[in-house]
């Protein structure tokens, strides 16, 4: 693991062999082994937003989000700046500055955007 990432989760599960830039955050996350990521990257719990359907109370009272895992296949490469609140398949590639806001199932895809959608595939 790379000097600065801030494993945030003592839930993480980190496999063999992941490389994680400078100042990245991860939090309840399972990540598989041959990692890689750049710097500022976010890995976070499953985007969840917290309740605000009552008009009468704050927001910040009316409870907290579900914590959802979210996984990151083997073999993946996360570039600089991005923010992973979903699960990515094994062998993908995550744009520099892309937000993946839904779940990117199909291995050996390449995603990009904000949100990320599918700008290509591995060979």
């Amino acid at each position: 693991m790379a000097f600065g990432a801030l494993i945030h989760d003592r839930q993480a599960e980190i496999g063999d062999h992941c490389y994680f830039g400078k100042r990245t955050i991860v939090g309840y996350v399972v990540v598989g082994s041959d990692f890689m990521c750049g710097d500022n990257v976010q890995l976070l719990s499953g985007m969840r937003h917290h309740p605000f359907d009552r008009r009468d109370v704050p927001m910040r009272i009316q409870g907290a989000p579900a914590r959802e895992q979210i996984v990151i296949g083997e073999d993946v490469w996360i570039g600089a700046g991005a923010i992973v609140g979903a699960s990515v398949a094994a062998h993908c590639i995550v744009a520099a500055s892309a937000v993946v806001a839904a779940p990117v199932d199909v291995p050996w895809t390449i995603v990009g955007g904000v949100p990320a959608k599918q700008i290509g595939a591995r060979p």
